[in-house]
Formats: structure tokens, C-alpha cells, sequence
């Protein structure tokens, strides 16, 4: 069945309508812009109020957080000076105790230093009372080692050298040509030393018998008085004590040297 050329002509309209309309939707250029209302002073007002209250809230929220880490800091600080002073309280007490420490061990050492002084003091006087009578001779002449044989040979010199009739208790040989003599008697013995001048260039020597300490500080005068000759200086050597051209010293116990016998304290 044919078609009518209205029908044809309608359709050609309805494709050409269709056609544009495609075109329309296909380009943006045809699009009509939509045209945003101005906002109102009202509006605008709204807006810088609420702005104006977000930046407040703002700025009190940093507020809060400045205060409070001040806050913190403040306390801290607070900490930090307790802990300080804690540690300065601390070390002053560890400083009281040291000084304590040390002064209980120098009050300890002077003890035990006192202690063996009184010890060594105390065998001092022992030793000293046990050869109280002794004297030591070097130089005498004799070949024996035989005890009653060097009595005899000491108790003739005695008599015949000094004039002096004494009583010997026991004499030992110590030496190629040195003894000790123990005396009966303590007088026999200060006789014998005070006449001992009479053997004046004879080469015999008669002295006290020392102490292990006394002989040790004899020896280091003896030292001394050696060095001094060396030097060329007369010197002449006593009981714990030298004199060197004429200036006379002494043996002092707490120095432990010779001292002027002028400065020398009681």
C-alpha cells in the first residue's frame, strides 16, 4: 500500500526536528547560561557574622591550647626545680657523709698510729731494759770465740786500761774484732764509760749497746756525718745527735732527722 505524500512529508519533518535537535544537544556553545542570583546585604552580613563567630571559636580554642601547654610547661618547671632541688639536697648529704667518712678515717688512722706508737714504744723500753747493763767493744784484740776465755781477756782490759775491777755476766763475739758485754752490775758500766777516754789511740771503742731503732738512727747520722766530710766540714758525731762546723743538731722523733738544737721542740 502506498504511502500518502502528506505521510512523507510529515516524516521528512519529524527526521529534519530530530536532526536539530541532536545538534543542539551535541554542541555546548548552544547550551543557555544559568545566571546565579546576587546574594543579598542580609545574606552578606549572615556570612561575615558567622565568619567573624568561626574565627572567634578559632581563636579561643588556640587560646585554650596556649594556656594549657603553659600550663604544662609551668609544670615542668615546677618538676624540674624539685628534681633539682632534690639532687642539690642529695649531693649535700653525700658531701656531709664524705667529709664524715673522712674525718672518722683520719680520727681512725691517728688512733692506729698512736697504737703503734705506744707498741713501738713499749718494745723500746723492753729492748732498752734487757741490754741496760750491755756494751758493745770493737777492736779488742782476741782470737777466741770461746765465752769464759773473751771474759777473761775483757776483765784484765778493764783492770789494766781503765783500773777498773768489774764483774762480767756474759760476753759474746759478734765479729772479726767486736763483742757485747752484758755487766753485771749497771754502775760497772757507766764507770767503764766514762773512762773509756783512757784508750784514746789504742783503736778500741767502747760504747752503750743501741736498740735496733737507736742503732738505725746512729747509722743515719754516721750517713750524714760522712757526706759532711766529703764537703770538707769537721764534724763531730754524738748520741743521736752531729755537730758540723760548729752548729750543733739533734735527732728528732716526730721528723725523724736532724734538727738545730736551738729549734728543736721539747
Amino acid at each position: 500500500m502506498k504511502r500518502s505524500r502528506n505521510e512523507h512529508n510529515s516524516s521528512q519533518e519529524e527526521q529534519e526536528f530530530l536532526r536539530e535537535s541532536k545538534l543542539v544537544a551535541r554542541s555546548p556553545q548552544h547550551k543557555e547560561k544559568v545566571k546565579q542570583p546576587e546574594p543579598s546585604m542580609d545574606e552578606i552580613k549572615q556570612m561575615l557574622r558567622d565568619l567573624k563567630k568561626d574565627l572567634h571559636e578559632d581563636m579561643a580554642q588556640i587560646k585554650r591550647e596556649i594556656q594549657n601547654d603553659i600550663r604544662e610547661m609551668r609544670e615542668d618547671i615546677k618538676d624540674t626545680k624539685k628534681e633539682l632541688q632534690k639532687n642539690r639536697e642529695e649531693m649535700k648529704s653525700m658531701a656531709k657523709e664524705i667529709t664524715q667518712m673522712k674525718e672518722e678515717w683520719t680520727r681512725e688512722k691517728e688512733e692506729l698510729h698512736n697504737k703503734i706508737k705506744e707498741v713501738e714504744d713499749k718494745m723500746e723500753r723492753m729492748e732498752k731494759q734487757k741490754i741496760r747493763n750491755n756494751l758493745t767493744i770493737t777492736g779488742l784484740p782476741t782470737n777466741t770465740d770461746n765465752e769464759d776465755t773473751l771474759e777473761e781477756a775483757l776483765e784484765k782490759m778493764f783492770q789494766t786500761e781503765l783500773l777498773l775491777k768489774t764483774k762480767i755476766r756474759r760476753a759474746q763475739k759478734i765479729g772479726q774484732d767486736r763483742c757485747i758485754v752484758e755487766m753485771v752490775e749497771w754502775n760497772d758500766k757507766i764507770k767503764i764509760l766514762q773512762g773509756k777516754a783512757k784508750l784514746k789511740g789504742k783503736d778500741i771503742f767502747i760504747d752503750s749497746e743501741l736498740t735496733r731503732n737507736e742503732q738505725k738512727i746512729q747509722k743515719n747520722i754516721r750517713d750524714i756525718a760522712r757526706e759532711e766530710k766529703k764537703k770538707g766540714a769537721i764534724v763531730k758525731v754524738g748520741y743521736q745527735k752531729l755537730e758540723v762546723n760548729g752548729k750543733k743538731m739533734k735527732w728528732d722523733h716526730r721528723s725523724q732527722k736532724l734538727t738545730e738544737a736551738n729549734k728543736l721542740k721539747n
